[in-house]
């Protein structure tokens, strides 16, 4: 399901959560003038800032979309109401000037069993000028982003993700 709650952000491209609203994916793009490891420090700040009882995992360095990447595992509690433990992962993707954020995350007692399938589907982030590519869940088959992404995060099937820039 697309998660409006996420959309206010004029860098969002995309923001998803799977039908019981216990998985969340976002991609955000933003242009930034620094290295990404600068952008990647901002980003933990503001998560610091948001997050109660936040800590950073190790971070490992990736190659998405053929571009240097970052990907950082982080977690803390959620601050607004519920202080529910939340985990996340993070991949932050250099693009000359410009980073791309895709992050997932969910509650943590279910993070470790979503982590191979979030870990997929942030690897396998392609930007495209075109439609996104389709796939299927072993029961379903998809035919537009919105609904491969969402199926991806309600089924933990470990598909391509390609995100219209």
């Amino acid at each position: 399901m697309i998660a409006t709650e996420f959309h206010r952000a004029p860098e969002t491209l995309t923001a998803l959560n799977s039908r019981d609203k216990m998985r969340f994916l976002i991609v955000m793009q933003e242009e930034y003038p620094g290295s990404l490891e600068s952008y990647k420090e901002l980003t933990m700040l503001n998560a610091r800032r948001t997050l109660g009882n936040f800590e950073e995992l190790p971070a490992s360095q990736a190659t998405i979309d053929g571009k240097p990447a970052l990907l950082v595992f982080y977690r803390g509690t959620l601050q607004k109401g519920s202080n529910l433990p939340v985990e996340f992962l993070s991949a932050f993707i250099a693009s000359g000037k410009s980073y791309t954020k895709v992050s997932v995350w969910c509650v943590e007692p279910l993070f470790h069993d979503m982590q191979p399938a979030f870990e997929k589907m942030v690897n396998s982030y392609r930007s495209t000028g075109g439609q996104t590519t389709s796939a299927a869940c072993p029961s379903r088959r998809l035919t537009n982003s919105t609904r491969h992404l969402r199926a991806a995060l309600d089924c933990g099937a470990l598909l391509p993700m390609a995100v219209k820039v």
